[in-house]
């Protein structure tokens, strides 16, 4: 059988007009050729039930303010992987931008991170320690298959029990 991947952003993201290897296109429309890649926004992917063989969530979990809400997007990628398949977490836990940014005068402290008022409207960011990553990651069944650490980010490969 053919190895399936979903690419999950919000559907802002994945529409908007950017430049992608010299073409003005979407993400959506770019990734449309592959047979192999399902193109979601959040509500697709939340309500679907397809599975996958693997799943990257890559600096997504720093940006999301509220922790339950975080383990609810570790336990939704878990359950649409097929047993075996694995999901590459990548988070920052150090980064000297943050740092600089956290003392902006519209920086508030939330939480574990800060929320920045900008022209293009709120964000939110924070730093989320290895140990933490993986705490994280192992309580909802995942099992580790390797944790690497390389400037400032952990990067944890998580595999679906069989």
């Amino acid at each position: 059988s053919t190895e399936t991947m979903a690419v999950v952003d919000s559907e802002i993201q994945l529409s908007r007009l950017q430049i992608i290897q010299g073409v003005r296109t979407t993400v959506r429309d770019y990734l449309s050729a592959f047979n192999s890649v399902d193109v979601l926004n959040v509500g697709e992917f939340i309500s679907g039930n397809k599975k996958y063989d693997r799943c990257f969530c890559i600096n997504v979990l720093s940006t999301v303010p509220i922790l339950s809400v975080r383990y609810r997007i570790i336990d939704r990628v878990f359950d649409a992987l097929r047993p075996g398949g694995e999901c590459l977490f990548v988070t920052q836990y150090r980064n000297s931008e943050f740092n600089r940014m956290a003392l902006l005068p519209k920086a508030v402290p939330w939480g574990d991170g800060i929320l920045i008022d900008s022209l293009r409207g709120h964000s939110f960011y924070a730093l989320i320690p290895p140990d933490q990553l993986e705490q994280a990651i192992m309580a909802a069944g995942y099992f580790r298959r390797w944790l690497r650490l390389r400037d400032g980010s952990a990067y944890l490969l998580a595999v679906k029990p069989v």
